[in-house]
């Protein structure tokens, strides 16, 4: 009995043994192909299934433990397109090398970018070229502020005061004055 025991040991030591030999390890490294520099993180892996590896900071991957025969490897980076490579599996260690992936670059047409500040353009040179002290601000400007009315965008304004009715920007005077000596136009 004790000799059916050990013999039984013996075989399944010898087909575990077997099958541990019989896989072989894929190894390489994948880099952009532009400038040959290695992409960490690059996943790889065996066909549609879950096995693989991710590449190290130099873009070298192994991969442990693939059965001997034919296999398609799939690398993929996000910004680079993926690859498959085909390939017959019968040693123990296969090295592809270096992988090159190519860059999958979206390219856009002319864009124009234009900007338009004739508000405030016009608002300036009327204040420079007026005969009097103004201040001018363009409704542009004034969209800009985040004050919940018109007294409150004015306190903005250099010299200008205002003052409050429950929380609230209510009258607009220029500074030391008082609020009935202040001329305000909207619109011209």
């Amino acid at each position: 009995m004790k000799i059916v025991k050990t013999t039984l040991v013996l075989l399944l030591t010898c087909s575990l043994g077997s099958q541990a030999w019989s896989q072989s390890i894929i190894r390489g490294k994948v880099v952009d192909k532009d400038t040959g520099d290695g992409l960490p993180g690059a996943s790889v892996v065996i066909g549609q299934s879950t096995v693989g590896s991710a590449t190290d900071y130099n873009g070298e991957f192994v991969i442990r433990g693939v059965q001997p025969g034919s296999t398609v490897i799939n690398i993929s980076f996000i910004g680079f397109e993926t690859k498959s490579i085909e390939l017959e599996v019968n040693s123990s260690d296969v090295n592809l090398g270096n992988i090159q992936l190519e860059s999958s670059i979206a390219s856009l047409e002319t864009i124009i970018v234009r900007g338009s500040l004739e508000g405030q353009q016009r608002a300036l040179n009327q204040q420079r070229s007026a005969d009097n002290i103004k201040n001018i601000v363009s409704a542009d400007l004034i969209g800009r502020f985040p004050d919940l009315n018109v007294a409150e965008a004015l306190q903005r304004v250099p010299g200008v005061n205002i003052t409050r009715a429950r929380g609230e920007g209510s009258t607009v005077s220029i500074r030391g004055t008082q609020a009935h000596f202040t001329a305000i136009n909207i619109n011209g």
